[in-house]
């Protein structure tokens, strides 16, 4: 990988990471709320070392696996790691509206 491939990499590694650990707090607060995980996975995991642990280990692991990965396909990690960080966008920003909509339905505490 040239210097720019890997800055770049580097940059889509980094951008997935924010935007897991963002949908990692919205599906904590979501599950203050209220709310249950809707992957079978994680729920199964969240109920035996918790919600913050499991998403480090997902978190860790992706980074670590993909960065592996790089190794014997650059352009495959390139679409691993794309991919990766548009579902965790997209979750992201689902689960700020669910939140959101959940408070504003909220009562109003005195």
């Amino acid at each position: 990988m040239s210097g720019t491939a890997q800055f770049l990499f580097f940059a889509l590694m980094g951008y997935t990471a924010i935007a897991a650990v963002v949908d990692a707090y919205y599906t904590q607060v979501g599950m203050l709320l209220g709310f249950t995980e809707a992957n079978p996975i994680n729920k199964f995991l969240f109920s035996k070392i918790g919600q913050p642990l499991t998403a480090f280990l997902e978190i860790g692991g992706f980074l670590v696996l993909n960065s592996i990965f790089s190794v014997y396909s650059a352009a495959g990690s390139f679409v691993v790691a794309g991919a990766i960080a548009g579902t965790e966008t997209f979750m992201a920003i689902r689960n700020y509206k669910l939140v959101a909509a959940a408070k504003a339905k909220a009562p109003v505490k005195k």
